[in-house]
């Protein structure tokens, strides 16, 4: 471990899965409008980051209908673009 450094167990997650079930999630407070403790999923090898709707409309994000397209080389995803009020 690098000095000032934390560490974060991995969780259980998926039982059947045994060892590849096992995911390193932290405590996090998302902030905006409002703040939001919430548990996410550190991953250090992702590209995209998503903010689940539900969880944006807590922090007072404002989504409208239009939506837009992103690709990857596994797949593709529809997301809504938001802006924060």
């Amino acid at each position: 471990m690098t000095p000032g450094g934390e560490r974060y167990p991995f969780i259980q997650r998926e039982p059947g899965l045994g060892e590849s079930g096992l995911v390193p999630l932290l405590p996090l407070t998302l902030a905006a409008r409002t703040s939001l403790p919430i548990t996410g999923l550190l991953d250090t090898g992702a590209t995209v980051n998503v903010l689940p709707y539900g969880i944006g409309l807590q922090l007072g994000a404002v989504w409208d209908s239009r939506s837009r397209r992103s690709r990857s080389a596994a797949t593709s995803l529809r997301s809504k673009p938001g802006a924060w009020s």
